[in-house]
């Protein structure tokens, strides 16, 4: 109905009214539906912003709110909600996104993007890729995911990976793409620039949800793409052994996904379906008895004919549309006949297995080859000098079979089928899809393994395969048949001896049983207490030998003081004087380091020009006084060695008792009586009010002086000969007699001698007059 206003009659007048093209009238409760009436409150727009943040989908929003009686539908949520990511894509995000993908194309030209603009030239759609996924999806194209997800990014955009898995169980990018929205046109957008992107190439297997604009979009590309929708979609139950199905015919076990009865009971009812006819099995596609199916290796044996080349031959498409193929690794391919040459060729006239037999007009002869790749379509050929009259035969034989059976492989031609190995794998299901009119194949896989213990992997045909884990064991195609093998049950000495086996899912592990661990823990006691007590008896070896080592060095540097000491010459000056020197005595260098305190400086008595006196205690208690003489070169030992063979022959109460010396010491040591009150100079030039230095001590001190060098000079054995009496040299002992001390220059002479020629030596004071001018010192000189 067309309606005009006539501005004379000042009214709406209709023009034109068409019949064939009209609604029911609404009723006015309804009235608000009309796109005219229609209007979306800010409250509700603001609650459908937070349920997209949340994920609740745009067309359940009108029925939260109440449904019919909102003056809004969901139309209108979705325009709102598309009207706020324009906004944010006109922010300046599109322009930066843009920038980027430039940038990184310039820095790497494998670098790929797309975008998408509207009628206003306003950036709607994303997609991008680098050139390390381009590379992984080169070499693991097989299987792709691809789904969109919300709430990745702020313009509540569907966010869209394409993802995969490495050979390492990894997941890997393929690319990812933002979109405006998830309908058709958007996700065949991506789709053909995603194929661009990876250089045409398809995979075999895409994995997505079951959602009904990405299914429409996919259709309109290459029947080579695999959509696997979830397992729930389909079928009702997940993979599994039906019930009430045959699971063997004759001797040979029939197990899941292969089946013996009507439809369910096998995987795939055209090629994995087997017919029992007469307890014998045949594979209802290839119609060929079954010898026996392999679920662990992926096998099964059929009966296959032997070819007589005179006869018919084989169909070459025999397994084509089928999931079985002619294994390599367990077939040989057999001619028999003289003068021939046999081979096997494929479908394009390659030769995958050829041998030649010798011309032996007497005996029939036989030649094979290994087939050297998997055979899905072949034919077998013989070239022969003498084809018409001569039986020539050829055969593919199941290699293991051959060697057990046939030492001549030519009574092969005496039977009709031999025993041939194939390797099997499940079957894709086909499902029609439409383009242009016109009925395409396409496959879906019909099995996954979501179960922790099995794995399924593709095959270089449409279709794929599945084995249990290592340590589970059982049949991988059924709804957990894969079971833990319990391998402690099954190998009781699996850990060997005095451990006990432990069975873990998957695995299992060794411990020591009580007896061993009581045997080990011994063990290890017994070598811990070995090593310790080694270590032990090493240290105090090596101790005892450092101790040794140290204790020889000692005694030689000993030796060699002793030498460097003059103790060869006093020992031989000794020996002159009849055993005299028998109350001296030879201490060790210990001893005397013990008894002055390692020589302590607190125990200095005085020094002098032949050395210094410390004050000691020996270990019988008594006090002595060790002079320690100074370093002496070789010119001065004999006064050091005169100084002790005088004093070794003075028996006398007023002169300084010897008893004994060391010579094991760098510089030799002399061991005095010790005499407590010091020297009489102290007495004479230091006087003290508590004992007054009388002329009567004096006199004494004078006559006990003058009696010892009497008795030095004449009654000694020898007559000895001071020659440096002074005060420093006379001490007092503890009631106040005369010590003569200090014989280092002393001398001795002959019995028959009254004087003694030498230079001037001494203390420069006085002087005997006559051995200053003469250098002749006698008796009267020495005072």
């Amino acid at each position: 109905m067309r309606v005009l206003c006539n501005e004379e009659l000042k009214k709406w007048v209709v023009t034109r009214f068409s019949n064939d093209h009209n609604h029911n009238f609404v009723t006015p409760s309804k009235r608000i539906r009309m796109r005219g009436n229609r209007h979306m409150p800010d409250t509700a727009k603001a609650l459908t912003e937070t349920f997209n943040r949340e994920n609740i989908p745009v067309g359940k929003v009108p029925s939260i709110f109440g449904g019919a009686s909102l003056g809004f539908n969901n139309k209108d949520c979705w325009n709102h909600l598309q009207s706020i990511r324009l906004k944010e894509l006109e922010k300046g995000d599109a322009q930066s996104a843009i920038d980027y993908f430039k940038r990184m194309q310039r820095e790497n030209p494998q670098f790929f993007y797309a975008i998408q603009v509207d009628e206003d030239g306003k950036a709607v759609n994303f997609f991008w890729v680098d050139a390390r996924s381009r590379a992984a999806y080169e070499k693991f194209c097989d299987v792709v995911t691809f789904d969109t997800t919300y709430r990745t990014n702020k313009y509540g955009f569907p966010f869209a990976p394409f993802s995969g898995v490495n050979h390492h169980y990894q997941t890997i990018e393929f690319g990812c793409a933002l979109l405006r929205d998830e309908t058709e046109v958007s996700f065949i957008w991506l789709f053909s620039v995603w194929l661009e992107a990876m250089g045409g190439r398809h995979p075999i297997l895409i994995i997505t949800d079951q959602d009904h604009a990405m299914r429409a979009a996919i259709k309109k590309f290459q029947i080579i793409f695999l959509v696997l929708w979830p397992v729930m979609a389909l079928a009702q139950a997940p993979p599994g052994s039906p019930t009430n199905c045959t699971s063997t015919c004759g001797n040979v076990t029939i197990p899941f996904p292969f089946g013996i009865d009507g439809q369910g009971c096998s995987m795939d009812y055209t090629t994995l379906k087997v017919d029992c006819n007469h307890s014998k099995p045949y594979l209802h596609a290839i119609n060929l008895e079954l010898l026996n199916i392999s679920i662990i290796d992926g096998t099964i044996r059929i009966n296959f004919p032997v070819y007589n080349m005179s006869g018919t031959m084989p169909n070459s498409n025999l397994l084509k549309s089928t999931p079985f193929i002619i294994s390599p690794l367990r077939n040989n391919f057999v001619g028999i006949g003289n003068c021939g040459s046999f081979s096997l060729q494929t479908n394009d006239d390659s030769d995958i297995a050829r041998c030649s037999t010798s011309c032996d007009q007497n005996n029939d002869t036989t030649c094979q080859d290994e087939v050297k790749s998997p055979l899905k379509g072949f034919n077998p050929y013989m070239d022969t000098k003498d084809r018409e009259n001569e039986p020539y035969y050829s055969a593919l034989v199941e290699r293991q079979w051959l060697q057990d059976n046939f030492k001549n492989p030519q009574d092969i031609k005496y039977l009709t089928h031999v025993p041939v190995v194939m390797d099997w794998s499940i079957p894709a299901l086909p499902f029609d899809a439409f383009e242009n009119g016109k009925s395409n194949m396409t496959y879906k896989l019909t099995s996954t393994c979501e179960r922790t213990a099995c794995s399924c992997f593709s095959t270089e045909y449409p279709t794929v395969r599945c084995k249990c884990l290592q340590g589970f064991k059982g049949n991988p195609y059924l709804l957990e048949g894969c079971q833990d093998i319990d391998e402690c049950a099954e190998n009781a000495t699996i850990c060997g001896p005095e451990k006990y086996c432990e069975n873990n899912e998957g695995s299992y592990n060794c411990y020591p049983s009580p007896t061993a661990k009581n045997k080990l823990k011994l063990q290890m006691i017994i070598i811990g207490l070995s090593t310790s007590f080694g270590t032990l008896f090493l240290i105090i070896g090596a101790w005892l030998l450092y101790k040794m080592i140290k204790r020889r060095n000692k005694i030689k540097l000993k030796e060699k003081h002793f030498k460097q000491n003059g103790g060869l010459l006093l020992k031989q000056k000794l020996t002159t004087f009849d055993g005299s020197v028998d109350t001296s005595k030879l201490f060790n260098s210990k001893e005397l380091d013990k008894a002055t305190d390692h020589f302590n400086i607190d125990r200095i008595l005085g020094q002098g020009g032949q050395g210094t006196v410390y004050k000691g205690m020996l270990a019988d208690g008594r006090i002595v006084a060790v002079k320690k003489s100074k370093v002496v070169d070789k010119a001065k030992l004999q006064e050091f060695i005169n100084e002790v063979v005088i004093l070794s022959q003075i028996n006398h109460r007023n002169v300084v008792k010897l008893l004994g010396c060391c010579l094991e010491t760098e510089v030799p040591l002399l061991v005095y009586e010790f005499i407590q009150n010091g020297t009489l100079f102290h007495y004479l030039h230091e006087q003290n009010e508590d004992l007054p230095f009388t002329w009567d001590m004096r006199l004494r001190i004078a006559k006990e002086i003058a009696g010892a060098l009497s008795y030095l000079h004449s009654s000694a054995s020898i007559p000895i000969y001071h020659r440096d009496i002074k005060t420093s040299n006379i001490l007092l002992d503890d009631k106040y007699r005369a010590k003569v001390a200090d014989f280092g220059t002393s001398r001795s002479i002959p019995v028959d001698d009254t004087h003694l020629t030498t230079k001037v030596q001494g203390t420069f004071g006085y002087f005997d007059p006559e051995y200053f001018r003469s250098n002749q010192f006698t008796d009267k000189s020495d005072v």
